[in-house]
């Protein structure tokens, strides 16, 4: 039997929210636009910016998520151009693991907490719980656990 390793699933903060409106994703894109000057060219009357709206709408991405890529673009991606598979891959992730993959983690990681993510409980580090509002309860690890009985004998 092989044993269990620390494989690190993500879910989307993002995760749930209702779709943004074209109305909320406009001034977003239009931030993009002034800042990417380069890209404000139209083919056959169509524009990369009306294609990734149009995407994002097919994605059903929230307004949260993509004023935060917008953001991310504008603060941190130092080239002249971008491709719409470079901005549909910016997300704000949440590592989670099994209750047996946590146990596998090096030690020295994050207070943990195990998260109810609506579909099931995982284990992940009680700063992003507490953020989210997920309903969660403090975690150790057995390797955790063992350590803090041993400081006592």
């Amino acid at each position: 039997m092989q044993s269990a390793q620390a494989v690190c699933r993500s879910t989307s903060e993002f995760r749930g929210l209702a779709p943004a409106t074209k109305n909320e994703v406009a001034p977003l894109l239009a931030r993009l636009a002034v800042a990417f000057p380069s890209m404000n060219q139209q083919f056959a009357g169509v524009s990369f910016w009306t294609v990734l709206g149009e995407q994002l709408a097919d994605e059903q991405w929230s307004e949260a998520r993509v004023r935060y890529a917008v953001n991310y673009m504008l603060k941190n991606y130092q080239y002249k151009t971008f491709t719409i598979a470079d901005f549909l891959k910016i997300d704000k992730d949440i590592p989670h693991w099994t209750a047996a993959e946590a146990e596998t983690l090096p030690d020295g990681h994050k207070p943990l907490a195990m998260a109810n993510f609506g579909d099931r409980w995982w284990v992940c580090y009680q700063e992003d719980a507490e953020r989210l509002g997920l309903e969660h309860k403090p975690w150790k690890t057995n390797k955790e656990l063992k350590h803090k009985i041993e400081d006592y004998d």
